[in-house]
């Protein structure tokens, strides 16, 4: 409370133009103007300091300066202060020292207080070749002046299914397209613009190799790939060939005919520059079906069926109601029964050998199909 009295009456007698005292006179209080301050970075402000004696009357002297941050705040001979940038609030005690004695002001620099004039984004626009490719983004908030803030950066994207962008400014591809990244800051902003087009790195040929009859299609289909594994949608424009046209073509849409039997030959699939995707196909003489005339007559004489390998045969029941039975191991599979004058039991029989059945319902019938 003494020192409050001490600093009111020496200020009301500087106010009033009082005459300081003689140079015996003890200097016992100092007061530095603005006593309490907020300001901004990279700014300035300018101190004065009074000394009175314990009757308050002012004493002439002049003080010496002090920041307890210097590092943020210098102060020269004359009470001009000069605040450097800092990233959060910060209290700096300034310091008057007459004969002695010290006053002290505190000030309050808020970076906060200065208004971003512009935000920048570094670099340009950008393109990722790859979904699940990255870029990392990074913007500075600015003043009028061109000196940085410290301003914390919030980043937006306008198109999420497109880019993805957390917090830190990572931009990551998630689709092909074109999406824009956004840094703001105080109400001002930049934006830069993220293409996502994949480039086509693999090409692969599904299925990887298929066999077909003389005459028969096979449809193949080609999957691009990007750098990371992903595959592209819609598939690029595909050209599609076969290594032996005499053997299987193949029109635009990959779909394969086969036109006389041989093989493996490669059906090569291609997209952009890359290696092409391959698969192999093989083509086989066409499917021919021999109808087996099932019938008692089996009962005194075998009935016997010579066919080549990958080819088909079916039962005709003749004259009354019968069914096919492997006399050990399939083939034939078994089939029936079935009724009189019915054709069934078509199957094909790939590899040679002679192969022997019965009627199940007739069992002295007897059969035999020689596999070529």
């Amino acid at each position: 409370m003494r020192n409050r009295t001490l600093v009111s009456a020496a200020l009301i007698a500087l106010g009033c133009g009082g005459k300081s005292q003689p140079e015996t006179q003890q200097v016992t209080v100092v007061v530095v103007t603005p006593s309490q301050v907020t300001v901004s970075q990279n700014s300035t402000q300018d101190f004065t300091a009074a000394a009175a004696d314990a009757l308050g009357h002012p004493v002439a002297g002049t003080p010496s300066w002090q920041s307890n941050n210097t590092a943020l705040v210098t102060i020269d001979t004359s009470g001009h202060a000069t605040i450097g940038p800092t990233n959060s609030i910060t209290q700096v005690t300034i310091t008057a020292t007459i004969s002695g004695v010290q006053g002290t002001s505190t000030m309050t620099v808020d970076p906060s207080l200065v208004p971003v004039d512009h935000v920048t984004i570094s670099g340009g626009n950008v393109t990722l070749t790859s979904i699940g490719d990255t870029n990392p983004f990074s913007a500075k908030a600015f003043d009028a002046a061109n000196n940085q803030l410290p301003r914390t950066i919030t980043w937006s994207i306008s198109d999420a299914t497109l880019v993805s962008i957390d917090l830190t400014g990572l931009a990551t591809a998630k689709a092909n397209g074109t999406a824009t990244a956004t840094a703001s800051a105080g109400g001002k902003s930049d934006s830069r613009l993220v293409t996502v087009q994949q480039v086509v790195v693999t090409v692969s040929v599904s299925p990887s190799s298929a066999s077909i009859a003389k005459g028969s299609t096979q449809q193949f289909s080609a999957t691009a790939k990007d750098a990371r594994g992903v595959a592209i949608s819609p598939t690029p424009a595909t050209t599609w060939d076969t290594s032996n046209h005499a053997i299987a073509t193949i029109d635009s849409n990959g779909l394969a005919t086969g036109a006389s039997s041989g093989g493996p030959i490669t059906v090569t699939a291609t997209i952009s520059t890359v290696p092409p995707g391959t698969a192999q196909l093989t083509v086989t003489p066409a499917v021919t079906t021999t109808t087996i005339e099932w019938s008692l007559a089996a009962q005194t004489t075998t009935v016997v069926t010579t066919i080549s390998a990958g080819q088909q045969v079916q039962w005709h029941n003749a004259d009354t109601t019968h069914s096919v039975v492997p006399d050990s191991a399939p083939p034939p599979q078994m089939e029936g029964p079935a009724a009189t004058g019915a054709t069934y039991g078509a199957q094909t029989i790939a590899t040679a050998g002679t192969y022997h059945y019965h009627c199940g319902i007739h069992p002295t019938m007897h059969g035999t199909i020689v596999v070529q």
